[in-house]
């Protein structure tokens, strides 16, 4: 048996974290053509490098830096229709998006290449009279590399999970699914037929909870800015600062025996009119996520932030949907600024389209 499997108690080996080895084969690769290129010029008694050479090398490095804008503008066309659902309007965040995600100084050396190269192959086609590299094959050069359809390798898309959380969304959709709603939204009938009780149990303000919920659904809310509070009545205080508890149910799971879940529902009152009760919560993913933004390791910013918790609501939605012990038992709230629209605002425009649709099937 291979030793390196015995480690851990037979966990195998966890990996470390990636160096520079990809950059150190890059350099030594460049070192092995030029003493290569070199060694076969000496050779055949020709100049190391003429001229002529320089300018074939200023058009291909002209070629390889337009493909990448040419790939940017084929992204464009796509980016431009999400320009607020992605960007907030902001055309400068979504050029940023489609150029590669280089730090600075390659930006800065991407540039001076760019510009070297431009005058170095417009030197190189106006004085030599027969140049190997002309105009017309650049420009096939440069198309034939814009439509580079390779993907990134298994170990290029780990690296890059290794150096930045960008793509955090996914797995916790997932895990939000698999560890809570696959297991209490497919008994939520069942749990709201048992919410009655001949004592205080399961009341809400003196009337069975069953009989007093607003909606049969789960309100899962969202906000864009992850922040999740303690009570729901600090998001909106027309939310009561006590909720009432559902009957629990109990799973064995992952070593625990016999875990607890339940859920709240909550009453909304609304001034001069009818109040709601409903079972909500946030979605507990989004506090992960804020947590991640803070955190000085993470690499997470505001505005990978803000791309993560829409493609969390995307990818939560389509998971959900896609169950058909999950479809049709929840609501998903996205908050924005509270400042425009409440969150008990929200619940009751929910609450009247549900009772809409229901009038329209009977």
């Amino acid at each position: 048996m291979d030793k390196s499997l015995k480690v851990n108690n037979f966990f195998g080996e966890l990996p470390e974290r990636r160096g520079y080895g990809a950059e150190c084969g890059k350099l030594a690769a460049v070192v092995v053509f030029l003493l290569t290129l070199a060694r076969h010029r000496t050779s055949n008694n020709k100049e190391i490098i003429s001229l002529e050479d320089l300018g074939d090398i200023a058009v291909i490095v002209l070629a390889i830096i337009s493909a990448q804008l040419l790939r940017c503008l084929y992204l464009l066309v796509e980016e431009r229709r999400c320009l607020f659902s992605r960007y907030n309007g902001s055309i400068q965040r979504m050029l940023k998006a489609c150029l590669p995600d280089s730090p600075s100084t390659v930006i800065s050396i991407k540039i001076g290449l760019f510009l070297i190269s431009f005058a170095g192959s417009s030197f190189y086609w106006i004085t030599s009279t027969e140049p190997r590299l002309d105009f017309s094959l650049f420009i096939v050069i440069t198309f034939i590399l814009s439509l580079d359809v390779l993907h990134l390798s298994k170990a290029e898309i780990s690296h890059l999970n290794e150096t930045k959380n960008q793509h955090v969304a996914d797995g916790l959709a997932w895990s939000y699914y698999f560890g809570y709603l696959k297991l209490i939204l497919p008994r939520f009938p069942e749990m709201i037929n048992l919410a009655h009780s001949e004592d205080d149990t399961f009341k809400a303000d003196g009337v069975d909870l069953r009989d007093q919920l607003s909606s049969e659904k789960l309100f899962i809310i969202i906000p864009k800015n992850c922040y999740t509070h303690a009570q729901l009545g600090q998001f909106d205080d027309r939310i009561c600062r006590d909720g009432f508890s559902t009957p629990e149910f109990k799973y064995t799971r992952a070593g625990v025996k016999e875990r607890s879940y339940k859920n709240t529902a909550w009453r909304i009152d609304y001034p001069g009119e009818e109040s709601l009760y409903v079972l909500m919560e946030y979605a507990t993913p989004c506090l992960s996520m804020h947590d991640m933004m803070l955190h000085a390791r993470s690499q997470f910013d505001e505005e990978d932030l803000e791309a993560q918790v829409k493609e969390f609501s995307i990818k939560l939605q389509s998971i959900l949907d896609s169950d058909e012990k999950c479809k049709g038992r929840y609501h998903l709230i996205l908050c924005g600024d509270i400042r425009h629209q409440k969150l008990g605002d929200l619940i009751k425009e929910a609450v009247q389209k549900e009772r809409e649709e229901q009038k329209k099937g009977q």
